[in-house]
């Protein structure tokens, strides 16, 4: 989005977004935060340092990085979400308090943190700190649509697969869409499904 070619009149407000380091997770937050910011609105990411984008190519956004620890030869992709999930609630605590005490060159007043819902630890976060909080699910519609059929075909039988232990949840996403990401999305859902 060209934000040049439009009349910005800055609202005197931000947004915080926080989206996954990855790709399909990065790419909607950054477009809804050209989209916020076209509208007058201040944008700051917060971001880990593991997979993070290049922050030349967004000049209107403040970024505030969080140390993850982690580096992209040190963690395969299938268990990286795992692992920056696991090195990130205390150090995003400590980001969002220095943006909300002023700490950081932007002391502008924040509208909302909008996060990926797979930072489930966010919400707690925002609401210790009274700040509201908006999830921004980025997944496809198979994930709704698998995310939504789990509790049923649990409650008839199906799943877990009767008298199957080798078949696992994994092993019928790799079937079913060949994609090891998707497998992480799956097992969520899951485990979400599960605990709810």
């Amino acid at each position: 989005m060209d934000i040049g070619k439009h009349q910005r009149k800055p609202l005197g407000i931000q947004v915080l977004l926080f989206p996954l380091p990855f790709q399909g997770h990065m790419n909607p937050m950054l477009h809804l935060g050209n989209a916020l910011y076209s509208k007058g609105f201040s944008i700051t990411i917060i971001q880990t340092r593991f997979n993070s984008p290049d922050t030349t190519e967004f000049p209107n956004f403040a970024f505030h990085f969080i140390d993850d620890g982690l580096q992209m030869s040190s963690a395969a992709l299938f268990d990286a979400l795992s692992a920056v999930k696991a090195s990130c609630l205390e150090k995003f605590r400590h980001c969002l308090s220095q943006i909300l005490n002023g700490d950081c060159e932007n002391k502008e007043p924040i509208a909302c943190l909008i996060t990926d819902p797979s930072w489930e630890f966010a919400g707690t976060v925002a609401d210790s700190f009274n700040l509201p909080r908006i999830a921004l699910k980025t997944g496809s519609i198979l994930s709704y649509i698998v995310y939504e059929a789990l509790p049923l075909l649990r409650e008839k039988g199906y799943f877990p697969i009767p008298g199957s232990k080798a078949l696992t949840l994994i092993c019928i996403c790799l079937y079913m869409e060949g994609s090891r990401y998707n497998c992480i999305i799956l097992n969520q859902m899951d485990e979400y499904v599960t605990v709810r």
